[in-house]
């Protein structure tokens, strides 16, 4: 087992439920967050021996405090931010979809930040959204 330690936010997404499985199998610790804990998506391409060698956590990344208290209790080594809002949902709700997308990443940063060095890498999904329709 490797001394890392890879969280990963929205593992519950279809990208997400593919990571997990990536870094399963690469041996690597991973604590997957998500707002929810069921593992539906990354059942239906797992056994559940590969399941139980993930730590599932409920996590909002809006909440700045949770989140730096995971990456300090897990010392986490690495993050993989896939969490978001899909377009449809932040035109229903922009205030939701700011929260979440954009200051939901900033916290991200932030925990990486605060955690001084103990963060050793960062990758960040974006999606096609964000270069907007193509009317404009």
């Amino acid at each position: 087992m490797s001394a890392e330690t890879f969280l990963l936010t929205g593992s519950m997404g279809c990208i997400g439920a593919w990571v997990l499985r990536n870094l399963v199998a690469e041996g690597v610790r991973v604590i997957a967050t998500d707002l929810t804990t069921d593992p539906v998506r990354p059942g239906l391409m797992m056994t559940p021996a590969q399941l139980a060698r993930i730590s599932f956590v409920q996590l909002d990344i809006t909440d700045l405090k949770a989140l730096q208290t995971l990456v300090e209790q897990e010392q986490v080594t690495h993050i993989i931010h896939l969490a978001g809002l899909q377009v449809p949902f932040c035109r229903a709700n922009p205030a939701l979809g700011a929260r979440v997308n954009v200051v939901g990443t900033v916290n991200i940063f932030e925990a990486v930040r605060q955690a001084q060095g103990q963060v050793r890498g960062l990758s960040y999904a974006s999606s096609v959204a964000v270069l907007g329709p193509n009317h404009l």
